[in-house]
């Protein structure tokens, strides 16, 4: 499965770590701040590092794991469910707002995409 992390801060670089050992999964890029290039590299090896939607939907992710702050899920979730891709969502506190979960879960719908909450999250 080709795999995109938005956030590769605390949280993002574990995930990152754990994913990079399951051999049925690849990083094809990740959306973080330049300041975590070098961690990037060190986990993930040399995977695109990207700071727009578009680069990041231009990656053609089957799945796209955010663990960054809402306001990167409110810059890349409805882009990223609009393009069909599947998001698994950490910042669920975002959706605590009715209408913008509304919103989401019918671009989901309408796209076929899924918007995953893990439990715990």
């Amino acid at each position: 499965m080709k795999l995109a992390l938005i956030g590769f801060g605390g949280l993002g670089g574990i995930v990152a770590e754990h994913l990079a050992r399951d051999r049925q999964a690849s990083f094809v890029g990740v959306v973080a701040r330049a300041h975590h290039r070098e961690r990037i590299r060190a986990v993930l090896g040399d995977v695109p590092v990207v700071d727009t939607a578009a680069a990041l939907l231009a990656l053609e992710p089957e799945l796209v794991i955010e663990c960054a702050s809402h306001e990167a899920f409110r810059h890349y979730a409805e882009p990223v469910l609009r393009a069909g891709i599947d998001l698994l969502a950490v910042s669920v506190g975002v959706l605590a707002e009715a209408p913008y979960r509304a919103h989401l879960l019918e671009v989901a719908t309408e796209t076929g995409a899924t918007l995953q909450i893990p439990a715990g999250a």
